[in-house]
């Protein structure tokens, strides 16, 4: 994810959301290209972390504590998410460092939800950097946009792509 947001920078978005930011490592990399760059996270401890990593880093972000867009006010030139994708049983255990992993029966349970609510938080020529993962070579479907594969990574069990999404 990080090398296609770094492709992705060289156009200079001005304003990044970084969604589910976990250590902030994406947030802090846009930082640090001068974009404006706010940093989302559920789990407080994420925050905690991204902010002292920022801090290490020299970089000045915005923090908000909230579920997906609950808190965030806003437009965004660039919106980027590595979200929860892994496959699991709705019994899973739903603690902090648990629901930063658990991806629902599809592993598209809060990637759905964040593309439900994704369109009125982007600018009209606002893109979205987003992690999907399959157990095939065959992306996942994500009606109502454009995707363009940016980046792919074969792993033993699955297939990571990074996508450039629009909406349609």
């Amino acid at each position: 994810m990080l090398e296609a947001l770094e492709e992705f920078l060289k156009a200079c978005p001005k304003t990044v959301l970084d969604m589910g930011t976990g250590s902030g490592i994406l947030a802090i990399a846009a930082a640090k290209k001068g974009c404006s760059v706010t940093a989302v996270d559920i789990n407080p401890d994420a925050i905690d972390a991204a902010k002292e990593n920022a801090k290490k880093e020299k970089v000045k972000l915005t923090f908000i504590l909230s579920d997906l867009f609950e808190k965030v006010k806003g437009k965004f030139d660039l919106i980027v998410f590595n979200p929860p994708y892994v496959r699991t049983e709705d019994s899973e255990v739903t603690d902090m460092q648990s629901i930063a992993w658990q991806g629902g029966t599809d592993g598209m349970l809060v990637i759905d939800r964040f593309l439900k609510q994704v369109k009125g938080f982007l600018k009209p020529s606002g893109r979205v950097l987003l992690l999907v993962s399959s157990t095939d070579d065959r992306v996942p479907p994500i009606p109502g946009f454009k995707t363009k594969v940016l980046k792919k990574k074969s792993l033993f069990f699955e297939r990571l792509f990074v996508l450039e999404v629009e909406p349609s």
